[in-house]
């Protein structure tokens, strides 16, 4: 995974996590088969060192002023800045999104089948879905109120709103995950159709979040067609949005031949070498 995301983020230049990913699973690696007790522990300990280094890490930011980016470079300037930025990404991640912490919460959840079985626990997910987007949606309202120029505040306070927005953000990821499972049911029941055409896509998730942010990065990105500067919010949404039906309908084109995702085939042949 971490030679996925080297290359997603050096060659094609997205946003990576995937190799993130593979650096949270060599470090939480160990806890997998941990006592529940053991795994709540380092739970603790994880959140509490993640609360410090956001905390830490966006106020250093504030700091420094925003440094400008060339709107145009040409691809091969892109290739190396993403070479040197690709370890700077991955720390990043590491110390200033608690991402390692959200990851290991997600192995307690499933210990518990709130996802793998949510018919059992719909109470509780109805619960968390209302209350992790109410305190997500919270968290994120100040923030967002200064990007669209609401507010103007000093880069001390946008520091403190980012990471408030980060942390309540967790809340939300706890809802939004909760908010699927209760669709996935109702989906289950009502339109079984779009659940399968949803499961083709998420059995091959690494080949069509390589394309989708293929397709983004050459249509919106300047080194390429340059749509991202004339298409506008709406624009770009419809651009997603369009890139990921398309990216459904070869997912249930490849769910009928019974073909694997490219990507999710080559990476079960490397783990298994």
């Amino acid at each position: 995974m971490i030679l996925f995301g080297f290359t997603h983020q050096v060659f094609i230049g997205g946003a990576d996590i995937i190799a993130f990913y593979g650096i949270a699973g060599l470090l939480i690696e160990g806890l997998i088969f941990k006592s529940k007790r053991f795994k709540e522990k380092a739970l603790f300990v994880i959140g509490t060192l993640s609360f410090l280094t956001i905390s830490t890490g966006w106020w250093f930011l504030s700091l420094f002023k925003e440094l400008s980016e060339e709107a145009n470079v040409n691809y091969l300037e892109m290739v190396i800045e993403n070479v040197i930025a690709f370890p700077i990404t991955v720390l990043v991640q590491l110390l200033f999104f608690p991402f390692l912490f959200v990851i290991l919460l997600g192995v307690l959840v499933e210990r518990k089948t709130w996802i793998s079985h949510p018919e059992q626990h719909i109470s509780k997910l109805r619960k968390f879905a209302l209350t992790g987007i109410l305190i997500s949606v919270i968290g994120a309202s100040p923030l967002t109120a200064t990007t669209v120029g609401i507010l103007n505040v000093s880069e001390k306070i946008l520091a403190a709103l980012h990471i408030f927005q980060i942390l309540t953000g967790i809340a939300g990821g706890i809802g939004y995950t909760s908010l699927i499972a209760l669709f996935g049911i109702a989906a289950t029941k009502l339109t079984p159709k779009i659940t399968n055409w949803l499961t083709a896509i998420g059995r091959r998730s690494l080949t069509f979040y390589l394309y989708q942010e293929a397709l983004l990065v050459i249509l919106l990105s300047p080194v390429a067609f340059g749509l991202g500067n004339k298409l506008g919010y709406t624009g770009i949404i419809l651009t997603a949005v369009v890139i990921w039906i398309t990216g459904v309908i070869i997912a249930v084109f490849l769910e009928d031949k019974k073909v694997p995702g490219p990507a999710d085939a080559l990476l079960r042949r490397l783990v298994y070498l």
